[in-house]
């Protein structure tokens, strides 16, 4: 190997070792989604509750009015969980499961803001706390959609691994793009895994072979 050679394999060497890690990375976030969902609504249901509560003692912990750093704790959970949706939206778009995490993620701030909204006005002129508990019902009935969703596609994709991964037949026609001797065969299956089609070359060529000419092959 030549000096250059050497110098420019040497060169990717750090290129490649960076798109391997970026591959496993990737499966690594691809199989973890599900959990970090989970932990998301786990968390935001969680919360919803403990705001619930407050609401119910009149925004009151230990005979002292609820501070704005207490109420802190609520608003940093939405906002990692709306990091975390904005992380994996591009490729998570298509899934049941997030969109109904994005309903979750509206339903909770929505929550949130009114309940704080709530907490820094005179008692008399809150929000009833009826409609603030159907806005924390409303968060536990969502967060409850988003696991029955991840629960769906865990299911399908147990059912679709079970299932026989049989090749869709494929329709082909004799050498050099011409109609069979007499119609068009179905194969039954791909015959590698490199995406050939199985022909019959022995079989009905009409007239004659026919050949195929490329300019400019590069040879060795």
């Amino acid at each position: 190997m030549s000096r250059f050679s050497e110098a420019r394999a040497g060169s990717l060497r750090p290129v490649l070792l960076l798109a391997l890690c970026a591959l496993a990375l990737g499966s690594c976030y691809s199989s973890d989604y599900e959990r970090q969902v989970r932990a998301n609504v786990s968390l935001l249901s969680d919360l919803s509750q403990k705001l619930a509560d407050y609401c119910r003692a009149g925004f009151s912990l230990n005979g002292q009015p609820l501070s704005s750093e207490e109420m802190g704790e609520f608003y940093y959970a939405g906002k990692k969980a709306s990091s975390f949706a904005s992380m994996i939206r591009s490729g998570a778009s298509n899934r049941a499961s997030f969109r109904e995490f994005e309903k979750l993620l509206r339903a909770y701030n929505q929550f949130v803001s009114e309940a704080d909204q709530s907490r820094l006005e005179a008692p008399e002129k809150r929000i009833a706390l009826q409609e603030l508990l159907a806005e924390a019902d409303s968060v536990k009935v969502q967060a409850q959609a988003v696991l029955d969703a991840l629960d769906a596609e865990r299911a399908r994709k147990k059912s679709d691994l079970a299932r026989p991964r049989l090749t869709p037949p494929i329709e082909h026609r004799d050498l050099v793009h011409r109609f069979a001797f007499h119609w068009s065969e179905l194969v039954d299956r791909i015959s590698n895994w490199q995406q050939g089609i199985r022909l019959h070359v022995a079989g009905e060529v009409q007239c004659r072979m026919h050949f195929v000419l490329e300019k400019r092959v590069d040879r060795r």
